[in-house]
C-alpha cells in the first residue's frame, strides 16, 4: 500500500493531449510574446527619455543667452553702482537670475595702482525674463575711496537657470569687461573692452 502512495506521489505531471495542450501552449506563447513586447516597449520608452534629457542639456548649452544691452554709473561720487540692461537672446525663459559684478586693476586719477585686491557685488533678481524681454538690473560692489578713482575694470557675470527644466542647474555666461572713463567734468563712461 505504502508502495503505491509513493509511487503515485513521484509519478510525474499529466501532460494535456489534445484541445488542453493547444490552450497551454498557446497561453505560453501569448505570454513570451507579450514578455518580449514589454521589454522592447520599455526600452523604446527609456530612449525616449535619456533623447529628451540630452536634448534639453544641448538647448541649455546654447540657448538661451543673455546679453547686456547698456551700462551706466548712476552715482557720481560712486562710480561703481551701476545699472544695466540684461536681455534674454534666447526662445525660451529663464529664471533664477544672477548679476557678479568684479573690479580689477583700480588705479587713482594720478595712474598710481591704489589696492591690489578684487571687489565683489552681487544682485539676486527676483523675476524671470521671458524672450526678448529686457529687464533692468543694479551691481553696487563696495570699492573703497571710489572717488578717488581714476580707472579701473569691470568685468560683469550673468548667471541663470532655464525655466524649462525641473532641476536646478545654473549657466554662467562669459563675463562682459569694461574699461572705466572719466569725462572733462568728472562724470563716468564704462566702454566695453575689445
Amino acid at each position: 500500500m505504502a508502495r503505491a502512495a509513493l509511487k503515485k506521489a513521484t509519478r510525474p505531471a499529466a501532460v494535456p493531449v489534445g484541445k488542453d495542450r493547444g490552450r497551454v501552449s498557446m497561453f505560453l506563447s501569448r505570454l513570451a510574446f507579450w514578455r518580449g513586447r514589454r521589454l522592447k516597449i520599455l526600452s523604446y520608452v527609456g530612449t525616449f527619455l535619456v533623447g529628451v534629457v540630452v536634448t534639453l542639456f544641448s538647448l541649455s548649452a546654447i540657448y538661451p543667452m543673455v546679453t547686456i544691452e547698456r551700462l551706466e554709473s548712476v552715482n557720481r561720487h560712486d562710480p561703481f553702482a551701476v545699472r544695466m540692461v540684461l536681455k534674454n537672446e534666447g526662445f525660451w525663459p529663464i529664471d533664477a537670475i544672477r548679476v557678479n559684478c568684479r573690479v580689477f586693476s583700480i588705479e587713482s586719477r594720478a595712474g598710481n595702482r591704489l589696492v591690489e585686491t578684487e571687489f565683489e557685488g552681487r544682485k539676486e533678481l527676483d523675476r524671470g525674463l521671458h524672450p526678448r524681454h529686457r529687464t533692468r538690473a543694479r551691481c553696487e560692489p563696495a570699492v573703497r575711496d571710489a572717488a578717488r578713482v581714476g580707472n579701473a575694470a569691470l568685468a560683469i557675470s550673468v548667471s541663470f537657470s532655464p525655466y524649462y527644466l525641473p532641476w536646478e542647474w545654473r549657466r554662467d555666461e562669459p563675463p562682459y569687461v569694461y574699461r572705466m572713463l572719466r569725462g572733462a567734468e568728472g562724470e563716468v563712461v564704462w566702454v566695453p573692452e575689445g
